[in-house]
């Protein structure tokens, strides 16, 4: 493709290790990779951290012309790369006579939404685990006597507390099971792994 008048109306060129921009910059372009390897990584905790590779086809620096955020990462070339660079207009302007790139565009958007769509779900599920088994380990300190509780009543009280609705503190209580952290008798549920609930809740020992 480096010889094509897309290549040489577009094209640009970056040597091994060279950066192509740094997270914090102000962007204007994307970029899609023509050939070679370019490194993706995001500063995390001090310290530079590899998010992906990206070859042949693959697109990046997209929200420059969506919405002209500053970079989020950084981006340089593994080895000799050739990219294609384009700005709003010119890459508005490549989709509106090429129905291949602008599909190849949308589907690799769409399955990078359903990617971070997943990864919140995760959190977010993550998350009422840990807040469950809080409530419930509180819960365990301020009634030490108590051997047996009402599953109904104590779904009921936990998602009250919490704010989660029912269903997700159910499926919680059930894995919670499936882990022999609690123990469910018909219509009661029993603590049986304190320091397995600790471990939940992200309590110190």
């Amino acid at each position: 493709m480096a010889g094509t008048s897309l290549f040489e109306q577009y094209g640009q060129r970056f040597a091994p290790g060279e950066p192509i921009f740094d997270e914090g910059e102000n962007g204007t372009l994307m970029f899609i990779v023509v050939s070679g390897t370019v490194s993706i990584t995001k500063r995390i905790s001090g310290r530079q951290v590899e998010l992906a590779q990206l070859e042949r086809g693959e697109f990046f620096g997209e929200m420059a012309i969506v919405s002209w955020v500053k970079r989020t990462a950084s981006a340089r070339a593994v080895d000799d790369v050739e990219l294609l660079a384009f700005d709003r207009q010119g890459f508005l302007g490549l989709i509106s006579k090429n129905s291949r790139i602008a599909m190849n565009v949308i589907d690799k958007l769409c399955r990078r939404l359903q990617g971070a769509n997943d990864r919140i779900d995760t959190m977010v599920n993550a998350n009422f685990k840990r807040m469950i088994a809080l409530n419930l380990y509180v819960r365990a300190l301020e009634r030490p006597d108590e051997t047996a509780m009402p599953r109904e009543q104590l779904v009921a009280e936990v998602s009250g507390n919490l704010g989660i609705d029912r269903d997700s503190v159910d499926t919680v209580l059930k894995q919670f099971g499936a882990a022999g952290i609690l123990r469910e008798d018909e219509d009661t549920v029993s603590l049986d792994d304190r320091a397995a609930l600790r471990a939940e809740a992200g309590v110190g020992t």
